[in-house]
């Protein structure tokens, strides 16, 4: 299954890149953070909940303020489809890419034009559907970036697995070092797992009836992005994870109770061949009294 990948950091901001020439007037260049603070100074675009409590806010992309996630390309116009200024549009999401290389994602929706791609999108229409078709892609962006981090770390556990594996089904004296470091693997999986158990039903909403513009658009970028098969396949990955870290736990709790187990009882032993010598030495002095 082919996913969409991050951008490079460069590309994550479009504070380097100044708006093209020649747009239409009124066209502008928005930042939006993701932030968990409160900020009254902060102008607050969309909040969210799930998976975790959060606000959408406008910054201005500079070092001082909160890393936008996603950078918007607003373009009112009434005529979406004019060649001259789409390749503008291409240029400014995808900067430097060639046509058969670029990724991100051309969406065509009641007349206008949306371009996506991971942390930049650009949006061509009607001035008054601008808003609608903002929230929209705010609030993809913010659940497709979710879903990203889970992946990423995700694949961090993985590259662990084929080491971690054989531990599954054989626990040593030469593997009670990692023992601290297999508890931290399983919970970071469990931690992963909550996630995901609370984004997979933001992302599988009940169908919003009668469909709007923002419906229409987040459930097209769902589409195309293969956000429903990505999560499935994090639930399968998480899976298989949690059998394995978990059965690591019960062969190095096995372990640990064997050795235990195994100290019991030489000292069982010790205290009663102990006894017995101290046995046999008071005979040896009654007899020779």
């Amino acid at each position: 299954m082919q996913t969409q990948h991050p951008l490079p950091d460069e590309q994550l901001s479009s504070v380097h890149i100044p708006l093209p020439h020649g747009l239409p007037d009124g066209a502008e260049i928005q930042h939006v953070a993701f932030v968990t603070e409160h900020d009254a100074a902060q102008t607050t675009l969309m909040e969210f909940r799930e998976p975790r409590a959060c606000r959408a806010i406008s910054v201005n992309g500079s070092a001082a303020q909160p890393r936008p996630v996603v950078t918007m390309l607003l373009v009112p116009t009434n005529d979406p489809e004019e060649p001259e200024l789409l390749a503008k549009v291409w240029d400014w999401v995808e900067p430097g890419v060639v046509q058969e290389f670029r990724r991100g994602l051309l969406i065509m929706l009641w007349g206008a034009r949306i371009i996506w791609s991971p942390g930049r999108a650009a949006i061509v229409g009607s001035a008054d559907r601008l808003e609608a078709l903002r929230r929209a892609v705010i609030d993809f962006s913010f659940y497709d970036a979710e879903t990203r981090k889970i992946e990423t770390e995700i694949a961090q556990v993985w590259r662990h697995l084929d080491a971690d594996t054989p531990l599954a089904f054989r626990f040593d004296k030469q593997a009670v070092q990692k023992r601290d470091e297999l508890g931290q693997r399983f919970q970071h999986v469990i931690g992963l797992r909550a996630r995901l158990v609370r984004v997979d039903p933001v992302i599988h909403p009940p169908p919003v009836h009668p469909a709007t513009l923002a419906s229409q658009l987040n459930e097209r970028l769902k589409e195309r992005t293969q956000l429903s098969e990505r999560i499935e396949f994090l639930d399968q990955q998480l899976d298989l994870l949690e059998k394995v870290y978990d059965m690591c736990a019960q062969r190095s709790n096995e372990f640990v109770i064997a050795q235990n187990e195994a100290r019991l009882e030489w000292t069982v032993i010790i205290l009663l061949a102990t006894e017995t010598v101290a046995l046999i030495v008071d005979l040896l002095a009654a007899n020779r009294i």
